[in-house]
Parts: C-alpha cells; sequence; structure tokens
C-alpha cells in the first residue's frame, strides 16, 4: 500500500521514511533546513557519508528512518522550516517527552528551544508528581535551563520524597543522582521550619518573662499564639508531615493573626513602664518590650521565614548536572536564562 508524502516543503529534496509497516510516515523536507537546524543530519548529509554522497550526485534522497516516529518527525520538521502554525499550542506529557527524545537523537534541541519551554510551562502548572518528573527530564533533553531549574525547585516543595526513573536512557544516570539527593534537601528545608516554629513558641510563651507587673495582655499573648499555630495545622508541627513543603509555606504565608488583635486591652502601663525608663525592659510589662513595640505579627514573620527558607533551596543547574554534580555549583557562573525570545 503507498503511503502518501506529507509536504512539509513542497519543493524539498529529501524524503523522510519515518517508521516501519502500517506506521510508516513520508515527509519531503529541504536537506539545507535540516542541516542549519541538527547538527546530526550536517553530517549525515554531509560528503563523508553515503546518504550525503547520494544526495550530492542524484540532487534527491529518500532516508530511512526506521526506528524515528513519524509523527514526533513532523513536530520537529514543522519547527525546523517555521510552519509553527501547524503545531499545537499544547502537547501532552507523553508526546513531549517523546519528542525531547527525538530533538536530543539529532541535536536540534536549540532550534526548538523557545516552543518547547512553552510546552512546558503550560504542562507545569498544577502537575502530577509523575508529569514534573517526565518534565524534568524532558527539558534537561531539551537543555531548558530556567525550566530544569524551576521544575527542580517544585520538586522538592511538592514531592520531596524519592523516585526511581523508569527505563534505561543514558541520560537517566545523571538524573538519578538528582532525584536521589531531593529527599535529602526536602529533609533540610522540613527541619528549618520545625526549629523555626520551636523557637517561636520559646521565645513568645514565656508569660512568666513578658508579663510580669499584672500585664494581662501578656498573659493572653501565649495562648492566642499557640491556637493560632493549632489552627493553622501547624502545631504541633509533627502534625504537618503528611503536607508537602509548598503547603506548609502556603499555611505560613496565610497566617492573619495580629498582635493587635487580642481580646484584652493594653494594660495601660505602657507609657509609666520601659519607655518612661529610657528604654529599660527590666521589670517593665508586656506591652512595653520590642516584641510589642516594633508590632511585627505573627503574620509577617511566618511570611518572611517561609520566603527565606525558599531561597535558601539549592537550584538545579542543567549544565553543572551534565558535569555531574547534583546541584549548582557555587562558583557557576552558567546562564539559567529562558529560552523564549527576548526573555518574554
Amino acid at each position: 500500500m503507498s503511503v502518501d508524502v506529507v509536504d512539509i516543503d513542497p519543493a524539498g529534496d529529501i524524503v523522510l521514511v519515518c517508521g516501519q509497516g502500517d506506521n510508516q510516515k513520508l515527509l519531503r523536507v529541504a536537506s539545507n533546513v535540516l542541516s542549519f537546524g541538527s547538527p546530526v543530519f550536517k553530517t549525515m548529509l554531509g560528503p563523508s557519508f553515503k546518504e550525503g554522497k547520494q544526495l550530492s550526485v542524484q540532487g534527491t534522497l529518500d532516508l530511512p528512518l526506521p526506528d524515528d516516529d513519524g509523527g514526533d518527525m513532523t513536530i520537529i520538521c514543522d519547527i525546523l522550516h517555521l510552519r509553527h502554525s501547524k503545531l499545537s499550542r499544547r502537547l501532552d506529557v507523553e508526546k513531549l517527552e517523546d519528542v525531547s527524545i527525538l530533538a536530543d537523537k539529532y541535536n536540534c534541541t536549540v532550534a526548538l528551544g523557545p516552543i518547547a519551554e512553552h510546552w512546558v510551562r503550560e504542562l507545569r502548572s498544577a502537575c502530577s508528581d509523575a508529569t514534573r518528573v517526565s518534565l524534568i527530564c524532558s527539558a534537561f533533553r531539551l537543555r531548558l535551563p530556567l525550566m530544569f531549574k524551576e521544575l527542580g525547585r517544585d520538586h522538592i516543595l511538592r514531592h520531596g520524597a524519592p523516585w526511581q526513573l523508569e527505563g534505561d536512557r543514558p541520560e537517566h544516570k545523571m538524573l538519578q543522582k538528582v532525584f536521589d539527593a531531593a529527599p535529602n534537601e526536602a529533609f533540610i528545608v522540613r527541619t528549618k521550619l520545625g526549629h523555626f516554629f520551636d523557637e517561636r513558641i520559646a521565645a513568645y510563651c514565656d508569660t512568666g518573662r513578658k508579663a510580669p507587673n499584672n500585664c494581662f495582655r501578656g498573659v493572653k499573648y501565649g495562648p492566642d499564639f499557640v491556637r493560632t499555630l493549632k489552627e493553622a495545622g501547624l502545631w504541633p508541627f509533627h502534625r504537618a508531615t503528611g503536607l508537602t513543603i509548598e503547603a506548609i509555606m502556603e499555611k505560613m504565608r496565610s497566617i492573619g493573626w495580629n498582635q493587635s488583635l487580642l481580646s484584652v486591652a493594653n494594660c495601660n502601663n505602657r507609657n509609666m513602664m520601659g519607655g518612661a525608663m529610657g528604654g529599660a525592659t527590666s521589670g517593665a510589662c508586656f506591652c512595653t518590650l520590642d516584641l510589642w513595640n516594633d508590632n511585627r505579627t505573627l503574620a509577617s514573620l511566618s511570611e518572611a521565614e517561609a520566603d527565606r527558607i525558599t531561597n535558601e533551596i539549592p537550584d538545579l543547574c542543567l549544565e553543572c548536572v551534565l558535569q555531574g554534580q547534583y546541584w549548582k555549583k557555587t562558583d557557576c557562573n552558567h546562564s539559567q536564562d529562558p529560552s523564549l525570545p527576548f526573555g518574554l
């Protein structure tokens, strides 16, 4: 049975014969476009290979690619030939992974960069853990440094548990080291979060220190503090072990309790103690202490700590991983800019 040729370039001088049997697909393309976008095709179609010699002598060439899927190759050739209107705005994660494998095989990831980054961004939002792992692998093959970095952080914030890659692709050995290192970083983050709440409890609930002179506000402060954390599901902290790190951070950022909302009124010692004594806190009531004077809320403290801990999570650097590192090296100067045009 004859197979119709899909004219990617009607004036093309090469027909790519992709796949085999019922899955065979023929694509007419331009050799100069393939050579410009893919160093692998450039070498194959050059004077040192039989395919290049045949093309030079005959002017046309049927190039068998029995191991390559015709649909995946169509997507790549549409991009190389600037037929962007033929592309889907969104690929499913399996198709994106297949395209990334083929693009890596033919080393044409630079040409695919901006469009591939768009596809990864489309799939990244609210994705499952399995999808995120697939996207990390695809971003690695497609050489998308910004997506690789951001997805790596997402993996720690939203999963953070061990993950075993399936299959034996060459890049899996490097990537598995990253996934093996991620749980330790997640443990470090959770430890920092636990220490934060332990320190706040110790600092703010010592009512014996904060509430001399019969300061009712100080007596009320400690119980309200703990109650607020308990209502948010953040205390005792072991109650949050079933939550992702991102969910814990969101709870920290959404705490709305404010010191000024305490139901007990000012004890009226504020103007008589501490301030009148030149700022001394010895013997002063809770209302005169720095804790009250700077009026820092639990919400602002929690939000600032969530931001600080998030920023301390190590970044993934695509080039550093290629060099055998788990995370971005301290002296790394590799670009992690987006692949989108003009950084948009």
